[in-house]
């Protein structure tokens, strides 16, 4: 199954489902000169973490709440969780137990500009609110020692970042139920 069977469905039904995600892109607009009240939309708390140059952002909300209320829309096959699938965790890692106990209820997936030195265009992130501050340093022992590299660290405003170059994407493959042929 390619990932685009994946997401077109999966970005197509939290359109649908108001409250469930927003996807939005963050770039400096010129301010209107008088703007209806109702026409002011808060930015969420990540947005503040992101470079002004980021391209694009998709939220999504991990409340188990939102989720069954979009799988009343039959696109997922029900061996799918989310938003188990869409959050990585490295193998021996299980969502439920490692991440979910932390995790708050937005993941950000943000779209940065490459930069003109680097030499890949891939600068996908993962943002994510935390629920339990103190069961992070635990889970990134658990991942640090799980994954095969070691994590090249970045500080941005006082954030550690860690960064791992990309591994095979075969194991994510495997984690996806195949569709039968139509």
């Amino acid at each position: 199954m390619s990932l685009r069977q994946i997401l077109l469905p999966t970005l197509s039904a939290l359109m649908l489902m108001p409250g469930v995600a927003l996807a939005q892109t963050i770039a400096p607009t010129p301010a209107p000169t008088q703007a209806p009240a109702s026409a002011a939309v808060p930015l969420p708390a990540i947005a503040n973490l992101l470079p002004i140059d980021t391209a694009g952002v998709v939220l999504l909300n991990t409340q188990a709440e939102s989720w069954e209320a979009l799988s009343r829309f039959g696109l997922f096959p029900k061996e799918m969780t989310f938003p188990e699938l869409l959050y990585p965790v490295a193998l021996g890692m299980n969502f439920y137990t490692d991440v979910q106990p932390w995790l708050g209820d937005q993941v950000a997936i943000a779209f940065l500009p490459a930069k003109p030195d680097q030499k890949s265009a891939n600068r996908i992130v993962t943002l994510a609110s935390v629920r339990d501050a103190a069961q992070i340093p635990k889970y990134l022992e658990r991942l640090k020692t799980a994954k095969k590299k070691a994590a090249i660290e970045h500080q941005y405003k006082g954030i550690t970042i860690l960064e791992w170059q990309p591994e095979n994407l075969s194991l994510l493959a495997n984690r996806l139920p195949r569709a039968e042929n139509r």
